[in-house]
């Protein structure tokens, strides 16, 4: 059984919310410039004052974005900068995650981070961000198809809330010689939005098709599903990679 996060509001996470509500609030609101502003004794404003954004915050920031684009170099650089900061999880997060995922979002195979992972899931198990570690870690052992790891990992994925590490896990089982008819039944409840499938869905159909799990012509539905939401190449990839020889015994539609 999947256990809840263990939820540390500490006071370095109590000032984060500030921080980081006081970034949404530092834009300019021509309203709000208009309104005259009351009279309030100097020691009700000084405990209203904004938390003040210093040069390591604006540091972090910029270690997060490069986080988002997955720039290697850039995140080591910039984490590097960052020793002492207060949020010492996220510079770690922001710092490994890059290297875990190709500029195109795309889970690499390589096992060069597979150390400072481990020892990151480590040091804060039980937190919501190492949760958040283990979702990423679980998209690299699916994509290596490193089943034993992942079946490992997944047991201790709290939030469980990816379709495409649930596609993987149903590959896994799958690998394993669970029946592919009820995989494919439980597949229906994940394969919905086409937008979420990743390498790891469109795996997984043409996988389930080949086992004799799902049908030609319920492989071909997915793939129509994903063309009307504009996902070309989604669709080729689910169609595509099923066998010649069992779509050719398939009642023939228009995609």
């Amino acid at each position: 059984m999947k256990k809840k996060f263990d939820i540390r509001m500490t006071g370095h996470h109590k000032l984060a919310g500030v921080l980081f509500s006081g970034l949404i609030f530092l834009a300019p609101n021509a309203f709000a410039e208009k309104v005259k502003k009351p009279n309030l004794p100097k020691s009700y404003a000084s405990k209203a004052a904004p938390a003040e954004i210093t040069d390591s915050d604006r540091t972090f920031i910029e270690l997060r974005e490069a986080a988002k684009k997955n720039d290697v170099f850039r995140a080591q650089q910039l984490a590097s900068s960052l020793p002492n900061y207060p949020y010492d999880d996220y510079v770690a997060y922001f710092r490994i995650k890059p290297q875990l995922f190709d500029s195109a979002g795309g889970a690499r195979a390589d096992t060069s981070a597979d150390a400072q992972v481990n020892g990151f899931l480590r040091q804060y198990e039980g937190t919501a961000l190492a949760d958040r570690m283990r979702n990423d870690w679980l998209l690299v052992l699916g994509k290596r198809k490193d089943w034993a790891s992942f079946d490992s990992e997944y047991a201790k994925f709290v939030l469980d809330d990816d379709t495409q590490v649930k596609c993987y896990a149903l590959q896994s089982k799958l690998a394993q010689g669970d029946n592919p008819t009820k995989l494919a039944i439980d597949a229906r409840a994940v394969l919905i939005n086409p937008s979420y499938f990743g390498s790891a869905c469109q795996e997984l159909v043409p996988a389930l098709v080949a086992a004799g799990g799902m049908t030609p012509s319920e492989a071909k539905a997915v793939g129509r599903a994903a063309s009307e939401m504009g996902l070309i190449r989604c669709r080729a990839d689910l169609v595509g990679k099923i066998p010649s020889q069992i779509l050719s015994g398939a009642p023939k539609q228009t995609l």
